[in-house]
Formats: C-alpha cells, sequence, structure tokens
C-alpha cells in the first residue's frame, strides 16, 4: 500500500448534460496493452500501483473493486491523438439499487505526462459524467490523494466535494 492517503469526492447531483469536444470513444480489448502503458505513465504522479487498474480486468468487469461495489456498465473511455492512446477514463456505475440513486464511479483518469495540461484529463472527466448520465446514475463518486493537486483543482472545478 502506498503512503498517500485517498480522499472520497462527491457531486452529490449530476447535471442532466456535461459539455465536451469530440466524441465518446471506447477502448476495445485488442488496446489493454497501449491503455495500460498509459496509465502506467502516470505512476508517482498522482497514480501509485496499487491504484492502477488491470485495464483488462477492468472491461470484463472482473477488477476486484468493480466486484466489491457491485459495478456495471464498466467501460474504459479513451483520448486519442494520431491514432494513439494518450488519456483515458476507467469508468463504471453502482448503487443502482440506492435510494438516492446509482453512482458513476470515476475509478482512474490517466493521461501520458507529457501531455498532461492541454485539457485532455478535463475532457474525459466531462466525458465519463455525461456517460454517468446516459447510464441514469444520479451521483459521481471517485478518491484522490491531496496531495496530487492538479487533480484536486480539477475535480473541484467541475464541483466535485470532498466528502
Amino acid at each position: 500500500m502506498c503512503d498517500e492517503i485517498y480522499h472520497d469526492f462527491w457531486i452529490k447531483e449530476l447535471l442532466q448534460e456535461y459539455k465536451f469536444t469530440g466524441n465518446l470513444e471506447f477502448l476495445r480489448e485488442n488496446e489493454c496493452a497501449d491503455a495500460q502503458a498509459v496509465a502506467k505513465s502516470c505512476e508517482g504522479r498522482g497514480l501509485e500501483s496499487d491504484v492502477i487498474v488491470n485495464i483488462h480486468e477492468w472491461l470484463k468487469g472482473e477488477e476486484p473493486g468493480e466486484k466489491d461495489v457491485g459495478a456495471t456498465d464498466c467501460a474504459v473511455i479513451i483520448h486519442k491523438i494520431d491514432g494513439k492512446i494518450i488519456g483515458l477514463s476507467c469508468t463504471c456505475i453502482y448503487g443502482h439499487n440506492d435510494e438516492k440513486g446509482a453512482v458513476v464511479w470515476v475509478r482512474m483518469i490517466a493521461v501520458k505526462p507529457e501531455m498532461q495540461g492541454r485539457g485532455i484529463g478535463r475532457n474525459l472527466l466531462m466525458q465519463t459524467l455525461q456517460y454517468g448520465v446516459e447510464h441514469r446514475a444520479k451521483r459521481a463518486f471517485l478518491a484522490v490523494d491531496l496531495e496530487n493537486k492538479n487533480a484536486v483543482k480539477l475535480y473541484e472545478s467541475v464541483e466535485f466535494v470532498r466528502d
């Protein structure tokens, strides 16, 4: 386990629509190795090895975290430049029977370090929230290390609040 302490952040009520550029593009199974390499490139930059999901397991709904919360609609949303994956967001929906409504879980957002600071992470986040809306989620959840100041700033800018 890494030394960082992850804190829960929530959007208690999702908007009806989230604006983003481009179209939602989803990872195909034959692209898992490329996506895993992007996630691995962020290790030590806000993502620690114990937080990085196994992309192949995530797509199949077999990653332990997904099973623990009874997740459905597991997806990896990707961002490509010149046909190469440079960013991704792992997401799913859980809590379908909760009286407060289902939750879109932003499990992991990763953007190649050399491509960070260009709005790609924000766009992936907005796409992920819209994915949640389209799958009837009413709330959003993620966990972040408070030392990852850029991520915290991004999440708070779209109305995530520390729980």
